[in-house]
């Protein structure tokens, strides 16, 4: 993925170019989104695994459990700190991982850490989702967020949004599509954890996770490119005649 290329802004602008600008400026560049992707891995995925893995070998299940999430938790007070902001995702990520615990040591039920997975996703579906209700969906915004360091990025970003209605549909629908695939993920790590051991679940839980991840970001790969092939078709038919092929 190239980084978004310049768009000239103009009452009348090509048709074949919206879905073009909804493509490419509701994503970050490529080496943004691979870094986000591999740190996403590593914090949310492979350092509870490995912290867990090696916990359980010395100390009780619960508390393996409480330490295989400190990752993310401290990830998500960083980012908190670092942005000065309040983000709604890291906030939900901090009270749902610090309420699982509290709930753990009064019921001693090791299977609710990892309810607090479903709570989290679920949570973030309910948000993608009820974004498009907002001044801006979720996409668009943590895209403009990722950008936000490049005044005449963030310019051009803001007026896109602002002049293209292809580009909020091409994202609502997006972020529409988040938030369902978000809450069947929720609602089959539930049924899992309740339904395997809960020393496979662990194990499993995190993975659900990341291939929740694959098929929404293959799906989203997939749809762009279709809308890009929508529009440009549309475009070309729409097209008038050269006056002397007539």
């Amino acid at each position: 993925m190239n980084p978004s290329p310049e768009y000239p802004v103009s009452d009348s602008p090509d048709p074949s170019s919206i879905t073009e600008e909804a493509s490419t400026s509701a994503s970050p560049n490529g080496k943004q989104l691979s870094r986000a992707a591999l740190r996403m891995v590593m914090i949310n995925i492979i350092a509870p695994i490995v912290i867990y893995a090696v916990a359980v070998l010395y100390l009780s299940v619960i508390v393996s459990l409480i330490l295989s999430g400190l990752p993310p938790l401290l990830e998500s007070l960083y980012h908190v700190i670092r942005e000065r902001q309040i983000d709604l995702i890291a906030v939900n990520m901090v009270l749902s991982i610090v309420i699982s615990v509290v709930v753990v040591v009064v019921t001693s039920d090791p299977r609710l850490l990892l309810v607090k997975d479903s709570i989290n996703t679920v949570l973030l579906g309910i948000l993608f989702g009820a974004s498009v209700l907002f001044k801006q969906n979720l996409i668009w915004r943590y895209n403009v967020q990722w950008n936000s360091h490049n005044p005449k990025e963030l310019e051009r970003l803001n007026t896109i949004w602002e002049t293209k209605p292809a580009v909020r549909r091409v994202t609502n629908i997006m972020s529409l599509v988040y938030g369902v695939s978000f809450c069947i993920e929720a609602g089959i790590r539930v049924v899992l954890i309740y339904t395997i051991p809960l020393n496979i679940m662990v194990y499993v839980s995190p993975l659900l996770l990341l291939l929740c991840f694959a098929l929404v970001g293959l799906w989203s790969y997939f749809f762009v490119r279709w809308a890009r092939a929508k529009n440009q078709s549309q475009s070309a038919e729409a097209q008038p005649l050269d006056p002397g092929l007539k």
